[in-house]
């Protein structure tokens, strides 16, 4: 049942705070692109590089939690954080190539 939890969790976790940043993201945009005919792009950039922030930081603190479960003898929870540490890495892959690449 902890694993259950612990996923269900990191996974509400994550979804919310994406729907910040693209809910946010309009918001963020400066006023010379706010007028322009394809602001919508702007908004998108944003939106890319709040996600790559946030996945970045949340991967550390999953790797960080890794290590506690390691420590503390968790090795069920350490292998579901170990998956949810993979899985935000492939989601940070193609955030780092858009922003990398525009």
């Amino acid at each position: 049942m902890d694993i259950f939890k612990y996923l269900i969790l990191r996974i509400i976790i994550l979804v919310v705070v994406l729907q910040i940043c693209y809910s946010g993201a309009p918001y963020l945009v400066p006023e010379e692109f706010r007028n322009a005919k394809f602001d919508f792009l702007e908004e998108a950039m944003i939106f890319m590089r709040l996600s790559l922030i946030f996945v970045v930081l949340f991967l550390a603190f999953s790797i960080y939690e890794i290590n506690k479960f390691q420590k503390t003898k968790r090795v069920q929870l350490r292998n579901t954080a170990i998956i949810f540490s993979a899985f935000l890495f492939l989601v940070s892959l193609p955030l780092f190539y858009y922003n990398i690449k525009y």
